[in-house]
């Protein structure tokens, strides 16, 4: 992840400094792969934004997220070392 900009935005009538961007995914997808309990996975999403929500977190910044429902996902082939 690069650095995070501070933003300033007025959110009801206040002057905040953008916290984090959270992103949240709702849905789920089958898969035809077995895979063990610990494993990493590599996955590309496809996804709708179907939500914005802001939340003050009482210190002067605010959360915004993101939530995504899945549309399709893509799984990347698992390579060994």
């Amino acid at each position: 992840m690069g650095k995070t900009k501070k933003i300033k935005e007025r959110v009801s009538g206040i002057e905040l400094t953008l916290n984090e961007k959270i992103i949240r995914f709702m849905g789920s997808a089958c898969t035809d792969k077995d895979y063990q309990k610990g494993e990493d996975v590599t996955l590309t999403i496809n996804g709708n934004v179907i939500e914005i929500t802001e939340r003050d977190n009482q210190d002067g910044t605010f959360n915004r997220t993101f939530k995504v429902k899945l549309i399709t996902i893509d799984e990347k082939e698992r390579t060994t070392e």
